[in-house]
Formats: C-alpha cells, sequence, structure tokens
C-alpha cells in the first residue's frame, strides 16, 4: 500500500488538471493487475455536466447477501504553488522527506522525517494513502474470496473544488442498488484524519457537516475621497457585516447533545476596483463560510440574514450623520428576482448562458451584479447563495454509539462525531438537506428555477482513514505505521460491520 501511495503521489493531480484522469487510469491498471482471479468488474463514469469529461472509477466486488458496502475517495489535490523552493518535489515522497531531512523545513520537521515514521508530499494525507488503503482492503477481500457484502471502491474526480465526481457517483450507485434489488449498507470514506498525541484514542467520524457558502454584496455610492458625506463606502458596510458574523461562538451551529460546528470565517472579502484613484468603490464582496450539524440550509440562512439586517441597522444609526447615502435596503436574491421584469430575467438567463464554465461562486456574483445593476437597487445589501449547498450527513444513533466501542489491533478508537472539513460523503446518501428546497431560491444560478433533488439511496456513513498532519500546506506528512500498518484492518472490520447492521 505504501509503494502504491507513492506511485499515486507521483501523478501531479490538482483539480482541473490531466492527473486527475491519469491517477484513475493507474488506479485501474494496479487492480487490474494485482486482481489475477478476475473477480473484480472495473469500470469508469464521466462525471456530469463536467466540462473537462473526468473518469470517476468504480470497481464492484460481488458479494454473497444483498447488502452493498461503498469505500469512497477521491483522487485530486490542491497545488503545490506552496512548496516555493521545494516545488519541484512536491510529488516525489520520498525524495521530498529525505530533502526535509536535511532541514530544508527547519529543525522541528527534520527530526520528524528523520524518524522514518513520517512520509512528507502532496496528497500522502489527502488522500492518496486513503485510495492505496480502500484497493488494498478490496484486493485482499476478492483474493481470499471473503464472504459478505458487495463490495464498490469509488475513486472521485473533483473533491477539492465542486464535487462533480462524487455529484455522479453517488446517484449512480443508488441507481446499482435498485436495478439489482440490493441494499446500500453505508459508505466508509478514507480520507485523513488528524494526527493525534501518543496514547490518545484513534479517530473516526460517523457524520459530515453540511455547507452554505454565503455570498454577500454591498452596492454603495460614489464619492470623492475628498467629500466621503456625499456616498456611501461598501467596504465600510462589509467590513461592520463581517465583523458581525464571524467568529461568533453564538452563531456556529450545534447539536442537540452539545457537538458545535467551527465559527462563520470569511473565505473571500474584497472590493470591485482594479485601479487606484481616489473614488470610493462601486461594490464590495464576501464570502462567508456555514457550516452546518444539526440546521437546515434555509434556517442557517434565516439566521445569517438577521444578524446582516442588524449589523447595517446599527452601522446606520452610527454613520447616519456623517453619510447621506442612507437608506440602505438588505434583500435576498429571491426578492429581487420575483421583483425583476420579465425583460429583466430575460437579460440574465442570457448572461448566464455567457458565463457558463465559470465556478459557480464567480458565476452567481455576476449574476448579482447585473440584476442589482439594471434594477436600479444600490445602495443595497443583497444576500445569497453563492454555490450550491453541501449538505450534511450522519449515521444512526445506534450505529453511532456502537462505533465508539471499537479497537484497531489494540488501539481503542473513539467517535468525533461529524468530519468538520466536508467531504465527498454529503453527495453519498440521502439527506434531510437534500429535501430543503427552499434555500435554492437564493442561488442566482438557477434563475428561479428548483430542480428535483437528486435520487439517493439511504446508508450509514464512515470517515476512517489515514493519519496525519499539514493537509493542505507545504508540511503535509503521513503518519506511515498507522496508515498501512493498523488502518487497513479497521477498514475492513468496518465493512463487516456495515453490512451487519444493514442486513
Amino acid at each position: 500500500m505504501e509503494a502504491l501511495t507513492i506511485r499515486l503521489c507521483r501523478i501531479a493531480s490538482v483539480t482541473g488538471g490531466a492527473g486527475e484522469a491519469a491517477v484513475v487510469a493507474a488506479l485501474a491498471e494496479h487492480i487490474r493487475r494485482t486482481d489475477q482471479r478476475s473477480r473484480l468488474d472495473v469500470r469508469t463514469v464521466v462525471s456530469d455536466h463536467d466540462r473537462l469529461h473526468r473518469p470517476n472509477l468504480i470497481c464492484h466486488l460481488a458479494g454473497t447477501n444483498r447488502q452493498v458496502v461503498v469505500l469512497l475517495g477521491h483522487v485530486d489535490t490542491v497545488g503545490t504553488a506552496d512548496y516555493g523552493a521545494l516545488r519541484p518535489l512536491a510529488t516525489d515522497p520520498l525524495a521530498l522527506t529525505e530533502r526535509i531531512a536535511k532541514g530544508a523545513m527547519g529543525g522541528a520537521m527534520a527530526e520528524l522525517a528523520q524518524g522514518g515514521e513520517w512520509l512528507f508530499g502532496r496528497g500522502v494525507l489527502d488522500m492518496k494513502s486513503g485510495l492505496a488503503v480502500a484497493a488494498g482492503v478490496l484486493l485482499r477481500r476478492a483474493r481470499d474470496q471473503v464472504s459478505g457484502p458487495h463490495l464498490l471502491f469509488a475513486a472521485c474526480a473533483d473533491e477539492e473544488a465542486t464535487s462533480l465526481g462524487a455529484r455522479t457517483v453517488g446517484p449512480w450507485i443508488s441507481r446499482f442498488c435498485s436495478e439489482r434489488g440490493l441494499q446500500l449498507a453505508g459508505v466508509i470514506k478514507t480520507d485523513f484524519t488528524a494526527s493525534i498525541t501518543e496514547g490518545q484514542p484513534r479517530r473516526i467520524y460517523s457524520a459530515s457537516v453540511g455547507k452554505v457558502l454565503l455570498g454577500v454584496s454591498v452596492f454603495g455610492v460614489v464619492s470623492h475621497a475628498g467629500e466621503p458625506e456625499a456616498g456611501l463606502d461598501p467596504n465600510r458596510l462589509l467590513a461592520g457585516i463581517t465583523t458581525a458574523l464571524t467568529y461568533r461562538p453564538h452563531l456556529a451551529d450545534r447539536t442537540a447533545d452539545g457537538e458545535t460546528a467551527p465559527v462563520v470565517v470569511t473565505l473571500s472579502q474584497s472590493d470591485d476596483k482594479r485601479r487606484y484613484d481616489v473614488q470610493t468603490p462601486i461594490a464590495a464582496h464576501a464570502l462567508y463560510n456555514l457550516l452546518q450539524v444539526r440546521s437546515a440550509p434555509s434556517e442557517r440562512l434565516q439566521t445569517m440574514l438577521a444578524e446582516i439586517r442588524q449589523a447595517v441597522a446599527a452601522q446606520e444609526a452610527e454613520m447616519r450623520g456623517l453619510s447621506r447615502g442612507w437608506p440602505v435596503s438588505v434583500c435576498t436574491w429571491s426578492e429581487l428576482w420575483q421583483a425583476a421584469s420579465g425583460a429583466v430575467r430575460r437579460s440574465l438567463e442570457r448572461q448566464a448562458a455567457r458565463l457558463a464554465g465559470q465556478q459557480p461562486h464567480q458565476l452567481n456574483r455576476r449574476l448579482v451584479e447585473r440584476l442589482v445593476a439594471l434594477t436600479g437597487t444600490a445602495p443595497a445589501v443583497v444576500v445569497y447563495v453563492a454555490a450550491p449547498p453541501i449538505p450534511r450527513v450522519t449515521s444512526s444513533a445506534a450505529l453511532s454509539h456502537r462505533l465508539n466501542g471499537l479497537a484497531a489491533q489494540g488501539q481503542p478508537v473513539v467517535n468525533a462525531g461529524h468530519f468538520p472539513f466536508i467531504s465527498d460523503l454529503s453527495f453519498m446518501v440521502d439527506s434531510p438537506d437534500q429535501q430543503d428546497r427552499k434555500v435554492l431560491a437564493d442561488l442566482p444560478q438557477l434563475l428561479g428555477k428548483t430542480p428535483d433533488p437528486p435520487v439517493l439511496a439511504p446508508g450509514e456513513v464512515i470517515l476512517a482513514g489515514p493519519c496525519g498532519d499539514g493537509a493542505h500546506r507545504a508540511d503535509e506528512r503521513l503518519e506511515r505505521r498507522y496508515t498501512f500498518s493498523v488502518l487497513p484492518s479497521l477498514v475492513d472490520s468496518l465493512v463487516d460491520r456495515l453490512a451487519a447492521e444493514g442486513s
């Protein structure tokens, strides 16, 4: 498994590049070559709505009962620019680890690299080692003709961006089960988990957080910097909104038993000026990361909308004598869309067609700007959903409780609840969030339409993956012994446990 990890890491597979397909091809070749008795059905499925036509790998090992368990992973990584001078070695774990051992990242990292327990490199942790472990479990069960559930191994493209691969593979699995009279017991994702202090239990997760990418665009009143009272600076107003929303513990979503999601933070904030002059900006824009562990997406949106209205009202009270730009309306995309004329709507439909292929947050911001321009809404604060929401998914209470009693080769394992980093698990099984169509009214790219939710089978979810540290950083590293000696047996046991729960 370690050799396969290194082989996969040496294929640079940054999201959107040719390497994603190359990793799928390398995995397929390895599985076909190792599966000497040809017990596995190996195929690729092209991602829907993907202008790059990226493939996803799906391997099927027939089972001896009606249960289906899925091993899930992703083939793409983030970029390597953060490695600086070490960038040529970023995708060569052995060479990079050797260089780090000589002090290329400082004394602390050198000590780790010299000890032999850690392997460095882009993708070693997130998540090419997880792909190797899942493939190893699949091949071992095929070789030993293990009785039990049907086993699917899915390696998906585009996880680090918009999850087009998983959004395709989830419904594919639902159809696979329905057409064969099978039942999806659950999905195990072998993505990374954080490193832990020696002697502490290893972590697995029985749920994955949901996410709403909240967009806020502030349209001010332009003025000369020498006459600020004649205008309204959108950066000032947006700064107040950001202060009201971010790092506020009371706005973090939480479950009934006290599990709390990470606080709200910005993912982007900027105005629309592209050159320096002494004119105030026309507009300023921000994206906020809203994670949920209990609330529906539309509930989170309404909570934030109320906070934004309070923040704007507070600033109006403070600044009314300093600026003639008040009052400022606070509205949602859906409110503006409903009030728009047919001509305005047709103009937006044409613009959406011209912008096809842009990232969702870029497309949706452009549509907001166009709608405000066509309707003369400014000054205004427009609140919208900047990308399709990511559903939260959870396992049953019974399974979640039983996962706390596990041990892997003598090491205790604890269920840590919701995986906090979002994951492709959100698109594999049915979720109540999929039925929350109200939030989609504020997703500009839909232009007032509400599509049917994807057809997904119900099932349990587990994340059990490699241990390490530094995911998405230049010091990304993998804990070798746990990942390659302990994790495979843990994943194998979880396959059987899910099948038993579902029977």
